[in-house]
């Protein structure tokens, strides 16, 4: 088992390496970064929005900057419509209004995003290693599920690397286009939801490893798992709201909870049981994901 550990973390390391000596690492920071800034701006424009709506209710003059009428606007129906359609569900959503608002929507941005920044990041990392039989070094030095392991924790460490920075990237947005705004709270609160961001990205990441381990080709690899991650969406939203009862539906529940594009309303409750269960939830489901990829990928000559 110790053995095991050192091997993940040393091919997690090595992962690690790879995205800097390929800029791959600058390039997914960088796209991140843009994404939150402007998903950012986009929902302070919203709070400008209801702020000058509010202000009219009140007979107050309106603001050039939203921020300090906050307090009203988490009672507007525009921002509960906002949040409450971005989250899945309205339930709970007065226990995460009491968390800032620009913070709570970073990790909105966060679980549209970090699927994305896992999912291509890891659909093309054993692909290329096997492509270019480079991988067959790796297998020679340390066991096929221990590669699996530490190349899924690399690409989380990469994921937590885009989730801190697009914390950091809220923080600033708080401060210069927003006014009256705590920052530490805010980045808390970016970086606390932005992770859940990340629990919820981490299977889309071990399904896009599961298939690296399936298509040997790198641009193949990506194609597939791109259009595995649609299926498993359009399978998911049939199966909860089309799928058929009786004994046929309960088989077909068994099914989504294996779906890597589930468990996104549990992981923004406020409950921590729930939450809790969520997280066991997507690191269970993502370890089903590796295990289907090494059925393949245990028995594949390099």
């Amino acid at each position: 088992m110790t053995t095991l550990l050192r091997d993940v973390l040393v091919v997690a390391a090595y992962e690690l390496s790879s995205a800097l000596r390929s800029r791959l690492l600058q390039l997914v920071l960088a796209g991140y970064a843009a994404a939150m800034f402007l998903g950012d701006w986009a929902f302070v424009e919203t709070l400008q929005v209801a702020e000058t709506q509010v202000a009219a209710q009140l007979g107050l003059p309106g603001t050039e900057r939203p921020g300090t009428l906050l307090a009203h606007v988490t009672e507007s129906a525009v921002v509960r419509d906002v949040l409450a359609e971005a989250v899945g569900s309205d339930v709970g959503l007065s226990r995460l209004l009491e968390w800032p608002l620009l913070g709570l929507w970073c990790g909105v941005v966060s679980m549209a995003a970090l699927p994305v920044v896992l999912l291509a990041g890891s659909a093309g990392s054993l692909a290329q290693e096997v492509q270019s039989r480079s991988a067959r070094y790796l297998v020679l030095r340390t066991e096929r599920l221990a590669i699996v392991l530490g190349k899924l924790g690399g690409q989380a460490v990469l994921g937590f690397a885009a989730a801190a920075l697009g914390a950091l990237v809220t923080v600033v947005v708080s401060q210069v286009l927003m006014v009256a705004q705590d920052p530490l709270g805010i980045g808390v609160a970016a970086l606390a939801f932005s992770l859940r961001g990340l629990a919820y990205a981490l299977p889309l990441g071990a399904l896009g490893l599961a298939v690296s381990q399936w298509v040997p080709s790198l641009n193949g690899a990506r194609a597939v798992a791109l259009l595995a991650w649609i299926a498993c969406a359009v399978a998911g939203a049939w199966i909860e709201h089309a799928g058929p009862g009786g004994m046929a539906g309960r088989c077909l529940d068994l099914v989504a909870w294996f779906l890597p594009t589930t468990g996104w309303g549990d992981l923004w409750s406020a409950d921590a049981s729930v939450l809790g269960l969520a997280l066991a939830h997507a690191v269970i489901v993502s370890l089903a994901w590796l295990a289907l990829g090494l059925l393949r990928f245990s028995g594949r000559d390099l």
